[in-house]
């Protein structure tokens, strides 16, 4: 097992147990506002139904509507399936910090390990958007390089 694999496991671990952690600390109930109106939201969508007259982006109740009918209507599923894209996002600051700077593993595990103890947002859809927004980073970077590759070439 490589260096680069141990600190991978190490990144995604420390999240992994933080995140479950503080779900299994929380009640099963829906905190927020917010958070009913989605949850109301995607069960419409989860049976097929109108998601009805609300000005929501359908992003995060299509989300809850997957794990629903995957799952049942099961606010720790959803927290736990979330708990699991919050520790692959610090996994991915890793290896863009890596990216970043190839030489500098310990500033990358830095990074990850930031990320990793970050505070969690498995109760809220707030989730979503930070994992989301880390792997586009992480995207326009590998493009980045592409180009920048295909041009010296």
């Amino acid at each position: 097992m490589t260096k680069i694999t141990k600190y991978i496991i190490v990144v995604f671990g420390l999240a992994l147990i933080l995140r479950l952690i503080f779900v299994f600390s929380l009640e099963d109930r829906l905190y927020f506002p917010d958070a009913r109106r989605y949850d109301a939201i995607a069960q419409n969508i989860s049976e097929f139904r109108p998601m009805g007259s609300s000005f929501t982006a359908p992003g995060y109740p299509v989300f809850l509507a997957l794990v629903y009918k995957i799952f049942g209507r099961n606010i720790t599923a959803v927290r736990v399936v979330q708990v699991v894209i919050g520790s692959l996002a610090a996994v991915l600051v890793f290896i863009l910090a890596l990216d970043i700077w190839p030489k500098e593993e310990r500033r990358a595990l830095l990074a990850g390990i930031l990320t990793a103890v970050y505070r969690s947002e498995e109760h809220t859809s707030e989730l979503q958007s930070h994992s989301f927004i880390s792997y586009a980073v992480f995207c326009l970077k590998k493009k980045k390089d592409e180009e920048n590759y295909k041009k010296d070439n």
